[in-house]
C-alpha cells in the first residue's frame, strides 16, 4: 500500500509499474424464494455492505496457526506455555530464511507432555489395539454373515403382500389368495431355519478364534450356504409361477413391486452365498456386492398382460372374449375393468348366457354396459355354443349383488391421498391414520410420499435427522426402479416406506432447484 486517503487507497503490485487504485465495492446479501403459484423467483435483499476489497493482514495465536503454511512469519514464542507449542510455532514456514524471532526462545520452553512419552513406552498398549482391532473384526464379520442369513425383511414384504391382497381380495383372481398362503409359508419356513442357523454363527464366534483360519466357521458356512441356495431357488421358483391377475393398474404396480424386492433380495443373497465357499474375507465380499447385478423378473400380474386362461372350462371362448374386449378398450382408450375385468370373462365363459337378461346376470355387467356392449359379447358366446352343441349354465351361478340406487345418494368420491394428508394434518401418526383407513402403512407413506414431493410435508417430520443422513448419499445414485440396492447398504433399521419418503424429498429438492436455475437464468435475460 503506497498511500491512504479517507476516500482513496493506492497499492503497488510486485513487478507491476504502475499503481492501482483500489476503490470501495458494495456486496448484497440476497435471499432468493419461489413462488409456489407463479414458480417464479422473487428476490429480497437482506442487507448490504461496502468495503475496499483488500484482504488484512492480522496478528494469530500460535495454536490458531496450525494447519497453516507461510512463506514468512515473525514468531513471538518465548513465553511459549504448552508442549509442542514451539514447535507448531516453527514448522508452520517454508523455508528458515522465512523466519523473524521476535523473542528468544529458551530450552525450557521446549518440552513434550509426559502422558504421551510415558504412552508411547507402554508396549502393553500396541497388544491392547491388537486385541480390540481383532475383536472389531471379528464381530463386523460376525455382523454381516448375520444380516446375509437374515430373512425378516423379505418376511415382512411378503406379510406385506398378503395384507394388501385381503384388503383388495375382489380385484384379484381366486388363485391369488391360496398361492400366497403357501408363498408365505415358505418363508416363514425358511426364517425359522436361519434363525436356527444365525444362532450356530453366533455361539462360534464366540470362541473368539481367527475367523480367516475357523475351519468350524468354514464348514458351517459352506453347508448353510448350500442348504439356503436350494431352498431360495425354491421360492424363485414360485415367484416365477406367481398367479395372481388383476384388473387393476394401480393393484398390479403395487403387487409387481413388492413381488421385485422379494425376488431382488433373495437374488443378491443367494449371488454372495455363491461366494461363501471358501475362507470368508470381508474384502472379496464386499467386490461381490458391488458387482452383483440384478437378474430379470419377468412376472406381471396386471391382466391386461396376462396370456391365456388355461383353468378355463373353455379357453378358447375366454381367448376370444378377451380379444373382444381388448379391441374395445383399445379403440375407447378405456382401462379393461370398464369393460370386462377378469372375473367377467370368467362367469362368461363359465356360464354361457344366451340372451341378454343373462348377460345382465354376469358380475360386472349392469344395465348401461348390458345394452352398450352385450350383444357383441353375446354374439361371440352364441356362435360358440352352437358349435360345440352348449347350453346356458347360467342357472348354477348364485345371483350376484345389485348395487342400491333409489333413495340412497351417492358418495362423492374421496382423493385417497388427500384423506391421508387430512389426517396426519390433524396431528395423527401414520400409524393411526392406516388404522382408521384400514390400509397398511405402506400404502399411507405412499400417500405422504406424495406431498413430501411437491413441499407440502417437511421430510423431518416423518424420517429422524439420522435415518435422513443415512439415506441421502445412495439417494444421488438411484436411478429409479427398485430401492432394494439402498436398503442392502443401509440395513434392516431403516424401512422402505422411509426410503422411499427421502427420495420423495430428494426429487422436491432437485424440482426446487432447477426452478430457482430456470428463474434465475430468465432474470438475467430480462436484464
Amino acid at each position: 500500500m503506497t498511500e491512504l486517503d479517507d476516500d482513496k487507497i493506492l497499492v503497488q503490485c510486485k513487478d507491476e509499474p504502475d499503481e492501482i487504485e483500489v476503490k470501495k465495492e458494495k456486496w448484497e446479501n440476497i435471499r432468493y424464494t419461489v413462488d409456489k403459484k407463479s414458480r417464479q423467483l422473487n428476490e429480497e435483499v437482506l442487507g448490504s455492505f461496502t468495503q475496499y476489497p483488500l484482504r488484512l493482514a492480522w496478528a494469530i495465536t500460535i495454536h490458531k496457526s496450525q494447519g497453516l503454511t507461510f512463506d514468512k512469519v515473525v514468531i513471538d514464542a518465548g513465553e511459549a506455555f504448552a508442549p509442542g507449542q514451539v514447535y507448531v510455532a516453527l514448522s508452520r514456514c517454508t523455508t528458515l530464511d522465512g523466519i523473524v524471532l521476535q523473542s528468544h526462545i529458551r530450552s525450557n520452553r521446549m518440552f513434550s507432555d509426559e502422558r504421551i512419552v510415558q504412552f508411547s513406552k507402554t508396549n502393553s498398549s500396541k497388544n491392547i489395539l491388537e486385541q480390540e482391532l481383532q475383536r472389531s473384526k471379528r464381530n463386523y464379520q460376525l455382523k454381516i454373515l448375520l444380516s446375509l442369513f437374515d430373512y425378516k425383511q423379505i418376511f415382512e414384504d411378503a406379510k406385506e403382500l398378503n395384507q394388501y391382497l385381503l384388503e383388495n381380495r375382489p380385484s384379484f383372481n381366486e388363485a391369488s389368495e391360496k398361492w400366497l398362503d403357501g408363498f408365505l409359508n415358505e418363508i416363514i419356513k425358511l426364517e425359522g431355519t436361519a434363525e436356527k442357523f444365525q444362532n450356530q454363527l453366533r455361539s462360534i464366534f464366540n470362541r473368539e478364534e481367527n475367523a480367516d483360519t475357523n475351519e468350524l466357521l468354514k464348514e458351517r458356512m459352506k453347508a448353510g450356504a448350500g442348504y439356503f441356495i436350494k431352498e431360495q431357488n425354491k421360492i424363485s421358483e414360485l415367484l416365477s409361477g406367481c398367479p395372481i391377475v388383476t384388473d387393476s393398474r394401480l393393484h398390479a404396480k403395487e403387487i409387481n413391486e413388492t413381488l421385485k424386492e422379494i425376488f431382488s433380495g433373495l437374488s443378491i443373497k443367494k449371488y454372495l452365498m455363491e461366494g461363501l465357499f471358501g475362507a470368508f474375507d470381508i474384502e472379496a465380499y464386499h467386490k461381490r456386492k458391488k458387482d452383483f447385478i440384478l437378474p430379470a423378473f419377468g412376472v406381471n400380474v396386471y391382466a391386461g398382460e396376462a396370456k391365456e386362461r388355461t383353468e378355463s372350462p373353455h379357453p378358447v371362448l375366454h381367448q376370444k372374449l378377451r380379444k373382444l374386449r381388448d379391441s374395445i378398450c383399445s379403440k375407447a382408450d378405456l382401462p379393461i375393468y370398464i369393460i370386462a375385468g377378469t372375473n367377467t370373462l370368467d362367469e362368461m365363459s363359465r356360464y354361457l348366457p344366451q340372451t341378454l337378461v343373462e348377460v345382465r346376470k354376469i358380475s360386472g355387467f349392469g344395465d348401461a354396459k348390458t345394452e352398450k356392449y352385450g350383444q357383441q359379447f353375446l354374439n361371440i358366446i352364441l356362435e360358440y355354443c352352437g358349435e360345440k352343441d352348449l347350453s346356458s349354465l347360467i342357472h348354477e351361478k348364485n345371483p350376484k349383488r345389485e348395487r342400491k340406487t333409489e333413495g340412497v345418494e351417492k358418495k362423492k368420491k374421496v382423493d385417497t391421498k388427500a384423506e391421508s394428508f387430512r389426517l396426519y394434518k390433524e396431528g395423527k401418526r401414520i400409524d393411526e391414520i392406516a388404522k382408521e383407513r384400514s390400509l397398511t402403512q405402506q400404502t399411507i407413506e405412499g400417500h405422504l410420499a406424495h406431498y413430501v414431493s411437491i413441499g407440502e410435508i417437511n421430510i423431518e417430520e416423518l424420517v429422524s435427522k439420522e435415518k435422513i443422513s443415512l439415506i441421502e448419499p445412495h439417494t444421488k445414485e438411484f436411478k429409479g426402479g427398485s430401492i432394494t440396492p439402498i436398503k442392502e447398504k443401509v440395513g434392516s433399521k431403516i424401512s422402505f416406506g422411509e426410503i422411499r419418503l427421502v427420495l420423495a424429498s430428494h426429487a422436491f429438492k432437485k424440482d426446487y432447484h432447477l426452478a430457482m436455475i430456470c428463474s434465475i437464468f430468465f432474470l438475467m435475460t430480462e436484464r
